[in-house]
């Protein structure tokens, strides 16, 4: 499994992101040619090579032109644009995600709904070339998951529209709900995440952690702008998770429920997947008194444990869980992409010395080509299934 790791050493913003997904092998003209299906006038961006502190690495910058400058939009009109742009449906997800997440945010902060707020700087043509086109990159280098570490908050106050604001900026820290926050390297007071950052930190991420245990296949690093007493980049890494002793061990989490509704448990278990479980499932009991409930069931890394328990109180009317160590064996398996006329497809193929290798299409990604398509969910499955085992005897 391809993990992409975003190591916020310094912070994150969208044109540090695009840099470090350059750096990392996404392809420029796939890039440029998604920017420019968006149909948005007055800018151009430019990328290349160049160095902070003693680091190398790919800056991204986009030049606007006069007219463009101090455009507004909503999250209508910026919707609009991405909805209708070329660029492949998980790219349009992703990017469609940050938005509603940086509309809610100022929404939150002004006391307006989402769909009222008029973006001022993250409406700007730059601000969205910035966050749609890292999300063209990070879906060209098609990772299984994206981790994102704990982000740098920088203290101080910085220049906006509305005058001076504190540090962190109050919309980028209605985004850093649920975020893992840390402090930069060295005291400063200048902006180190910006809302854009954070938003795509937030459409992007399977889970926030720490750097996960794997093999090291390429690094990149997206330079910032301003210069700091430490290299302002972000780091991002492609790895392959590695199957180890310590991943054979996992831990099982279980709560008893009989008072939460079908709506609030089911919500429970796709937030307990987002951040990281391995896997999450619910069995009918009969509880005393003779009350029907469910016992929730999460399997986990042994690393992730205490912090899932708290996921599970949190989205839970549990008062306690209770924790088991248990030994699993899981056979060697590898991410396969094949095309198919529905586009790409991801499927899981798992090896067993003598027999056939097991190839599962990935869910999501059949889904969502059975909709751009119009077709059938087992269509699309079967497809992906020839074409994997194709791909396999060949």
């Amino acid at each position: 499994m391809s993990i992409l790791y975003l190591d916020c050493v310094s912070g994150i913003s969208g044109d540090m992101t695009v840099g470090a997904m350059l750096d990392l092998g996404a392809d420029p003209e796939t890039l440029m040619d998604g920017l420019a299906s968006l149909g948005l006038p007055g800018w151009k961006a430019s990328h290349g090579r160049g160095m902070k502190g003693v680091l190398a690495g790919t800056s991204f910058a986009v030049e606007l032109d006069p007219a463009a400058q101090d455009v507004e939009r909503n999250l209508p009109e910026i919707e609009g644009l991405i909805a209708k742009s070329g660029i492949s449906d998980r790219a349009k997800e992703r990017s469609l995600k940050a938005f509603r997440l940086l509309a809610e945010a100022e929404g939150s902060v002004h006391g307006i709904p989402p769909e009222q707020v008029h973006f001022h700087e993250v409406g700007a043509a730059d601000s969205i070339v910035d966050l749609v086109g890292a999300a063209i990159c990070v879906d060209a280098l098609a990772p299984d998951k994206v981790i994102v570490s704990p982000i740098p908050m920088a203290r101080g106050y910085v220049r906006c529209r509305h005058g001076l604001i504190p540090l962190p900026a109050p919309a980028t820290l209605a985004l850093a709900k649920g975020v893992p926050i840390c402090k930069p390297p060295l005291p400063t007071t200048r902006e180190l995440a910006t809302p854009t950052g954070l938003a795509i930190a937030r459409a992007f991420a399977d889970r926030f952690a720490e750097l996960p245990e794997g093999t090291v296949r390429r690094i990149g690093y997206g330079l910032g702008k301003a210069n700091f007493q430490w290299p302002n980049v972000l780091r991002a890494i492609l790895l392959d998770e590695m199957a180890t002793d310590e991943a054979q061990t996992v831990r099982q989490i279980e709560a008893n429920i009989d008072d939460m509704s079908s709506e609030t448990l089911a919500h429970a278990l796709e937030r307990l997947m987002a951040e990281g479980a391995l896997d999450v499932w619910l069995t009918p009991v009969h509880m005393k008194k003779g009350r029907p409930g469910f016992t929730l069931s999460v399997l986990c890394g042994t690393a992730d444990g205490d912090r899932l328990a708290q996921v599970i109180l949190r989205e839970t009317t549990t008062l306690g869980v209770r924790f088991s160590t248990l030994q699993r064996a899981i056979l060697p398996r590898e991410t396969l992409t094949v095309q198919t006329a529905y586009g790409p497809i991801r499927c899981k193929v798992a090896h067993m010395e003598g027999l056939p290798p097991k190839v599962k299409p990935e869910y999501e990604d059949c889904k969502r080509a059975a909709e751009a398509a119009r077709k059938p969910l087992w269509v699309i499955t079967e497809a992906a299934l020839m074409a994997a085992l194709e791909s396999l005897e060949t």
